[in-house]
């Protein structure tokens, strides 16, 4: 997991700014083609990735490997939440994270979502992600869980 790929009190005013930001990121370090921001946009349309979890809303944007140049995850905490829809019920839901996942091979894309999941189920691990004051803790716990398996 590269640093420069995690913000730890990114303040914006809407989900879409939010993903820019994000998409920006992986851009900028090379890891997604362009018009990877317009594929995250219309597959939140289509197929949205709120979950509410016992402690807060996380999202977990990601769309087509067609768009990826080299696996990698953005992840964005947000002291002022921003609306996503939920991925089951299609509700408002406020998200203070954000896992933005550039996954290359299809195959990991189900155990990287599952790893992730169970981080979603621990709200201690929710709440330490939240409450890092810098980007290396951030990374140390994702890192830890999902054990630099690649996207």
């Amino acid at each position: 997991m590269d640093y420069s790929l995690v913000e730890t009190n990114l303040i914006v005013n809407d989900r879409k700014e939010a993903l820019k930001h994000m998409s920006d990121l992986l851009q900028k370090r090379g890891l997604v083609k362009d018009g990877f921001f317009e594929a995250i946009i219309a597959r939140e349309k289509r197929f949205p990735t709120g979950i509410a979890t016992k402690f807060m809303g996380v999202a977990i944007p990601h769309t087509f490997e067609d768009y990826v140049n080299a696996a990698g995850i953005a992840i964005a905490v947000l002291p002022k939440p921003v609306v996503f829809k939920n991925m089951v019920t299609n509700d408002d839901l406020d998200v203070s994270i954000i896992f933005m996942l550039a996954v290359k091979d299809a195959k990991h894309q189900v155990s990287t979502l599952q790893k992730l999941g169970a981080v979603f189920q621990n709200p201690a691990t929710l709440k330490n992600v939240f409450e890092a004051n810098t980007k290396i803790e951030i990374v140390e716990i994702v890192r830890s869980i999902l054990d630099e398996e690649k996207l």
